[in-house]
C-alpha cells in the first residue's frame, strides 16, 4: 500500500512539474521543431538541378529547392550538370524535404559530406560555383536566412564573374524557357 502511495505522489509531482513548465511557456507551448534529414544514395544526375536518389528500396526524384539551373541546350548547361555530378554523383547525401513541385518531384535541400566530415549545402554550392540562379518563386517556404544566404552567394559569384556569370549577358532559365534565347 505504501509503495502505491509513493508511486502516486511521484507521478503527481512529475505531472505538476510538466504543468508548471507549460504554464511558464503560456499558450505558445510547443516542442521546438527539428529538421528531419533523410539519407539517400545518388543514382543519377538528370540535369543541373534534378537528381534521382535511392532511399532504401525506393527511388525519388529530387529538385534542388530555391535555385534554377541552365536548361538543356542553354549555355553553361553541360558545365553545371558536370559540376553537380562532381559534387554528389554516386554519393550518400542527406536531404531536407520542402514539398513537391507540379511534376511530382520532391523539392529538397541536399547536403553532401565533405572530406573534413562536415555537411555542405549543395544547393548553395551550385549558386556559389556559378552553376545556378536564385529564383524567388522557388524559395517559397525556405527560411529567410537561407534565401538571404543564396542571394549573397549569387551576388558574389556574379561580381566575381564565376561560372555562368563569366558570359557577357547570361540568360536566366525562366526567360530561356519562354523563348527569349
Amino acid at each position: 500500500m505504501e509503495l502505491i502511495v509513493i508511486v502516486v505522489i511521484v507521478i503527481g509531482m512529475a505531472w505538476g512539474a510538466i504543468a508548471l513548465d507549460r504554464s511558464r511557456a503560456g499558450a505558445a507551448y510547443a516542442p521546438v521543431p527539428t529538421i528531419q534529414y533523410l539519407d539517400a544514395r545518388v543514382r543519377h544526375v538528370i540535369d543541373c538541378g534534378t537528381v534521382v536518389v535511392a532511399v532504401g528500396w525506393d527511388q525519388l526524384t529530387l529538385r534542388l529547392k530555391g535555385i534554377d539551373c541552365p536548361e538543356d541546350g542553354q549555355p553553361w548547361d553541360d558545365a553545371a550538370k558536370h559540376g553537380l555530378s562532381k559534387l554528389i554523383g554516386g554519393q550518400i547525401v542527406r536531404f531536407e524535404e520542402h514539398g513537391f513541385d507540379k511534376y511530382g518531384r520532391t523539392l529538397a535541400t541536399v547536403h553532401a559530406r565533405q572530406a573534413d566530415g562536415k555537411w555542405m549545402n549543395v544547393n548553395a554550392r551550385m549558386v556559389a560555383l556559378g552553376h545556378a540562379w536564385v529564383r524567388s518563386a522557388y524559395c517559397e517556404g525556405l527560411p529567410a536566412e537561407r534565401e538571404a544566404e543564396l542571394r549573397n552567394l549569387q551576388h558574389r559569384a556574379r561580381s566575381g564573374r564565376v561560372g555562368l556569370w563569366n558570359a557577357s549577358n547570361p540568360v536566366p532559365p525562366w526567360k530561356w524557357r519562354n523563348g527569349n534565347k
